[in-house]
């Protein structure tokens, strides 16, 4: 075996072994952007006074986007932005609004709707018929994984942490 061999198998070796522990990572907050076909600013502070760039998701080809919660703020979140639907993508930081960013909840299955980002704390327990799609309005960044989020069922509006939701745009979680 060559030299070159050898440093190419370890280069490939690294590159998957890093991007399969970034992906195994279960203490990130993940989730998605909730609009589709219109422009969506990314901004430089928690303020969003000075937008640093803009993403646009767009529908008709299927180019959406992730986004992993570093930070918090009142209106704000602080995330990596990374695209859905190409891996190669680059990933880029900023601060996007809170109203963007949503999680799906998966039927058929137990919901408990937490008071608290407290697993002790009491709860509402129900199961879903439909996916629905819920807004993150806040997140717990101590690694639980908890999120508060605010979604609608049947015109009554829902507002709790819970721990068990999709952050992936295509809701294809397990």
């Amino acid at each position: 075996m060559t030299t070159m061999y050898i440093i190419r198998r370890c280069f490939f070796f690294y590159i998957f072994t890093s991007s399969f522990v970034y992906a195994q990572n279960d203490a990130m907050i993940t989730t998605f952007i909730n609009q589709y076909n219109c422009k969506i600013p990314i901004y430089t502070s928690s303020l969003c006074d000075s937008e640093i760039y803009s993403i646009f998701q767009d529908s008709v080809f299927e180019h959406f986007y992730w986004l992993e919660i570093v930070e918090k703020s009142t209106f704000s979140f602080k995330v990596k932005i990374g695209s859905a639907s190409q891996y190669n993508s680059p990933i880029v930081n900023g601060w996007i609004e809170k109203k963007y960013c949503s999680v799906f909840l998966k039927s058929n299955r137990e919901i408990k709707l937490f008071d608290n980002p407290d697993k002790k704390s009491s709860y509402k327990q129900f199961v879903l018929n439909d996916d629905i799609m819920a807004n993150v309005i806040d997140v717990y960044l101590d690694g639980s994984k908890f999120i508060k989020v605010l979604f609608r069922i049947e015109n009554t509006y829902y507002e709790g942490w819970i721990i068990n939701y999709c952050g992936n745009i295509y809701n294809s979680c397990g």
